[in-house]
């Protein structure tokens, strides 16, 4: 979760390489990286609430089922 909030942050954003700690981190990396491009990320903001709704949308991209599931 500690990995989770500092990609939310952007403390990643100046890596260069590619991220090596996983399949879970590297898709949420990667997804964080696709909402940046557009400006998702800056649109809402810092504020902790802000970075819950981007983990919420980035959990329902990751996981494409039904939303009863969830």
């Amino acid at each position: 979760m500690k990995a989770l909030r500092r990609a939310l942050r952007g403390d990643f954003d100046h890596l260069a390489c590619e991220p090596t700690s996983g399949p879970v981190f590297g898709l949420l990396f990667a997804l964080k990286s696709l909402a940046d491009r557009p400006g998702l990320t800056a649109a809402l903001g810092k504020t902790r609430l802000a970075e819950l709704a981007l983990l919420l949308v980035l959990a329902r991209v990751a996981h494409q089922g039904s939303r009863l599931v969830l």
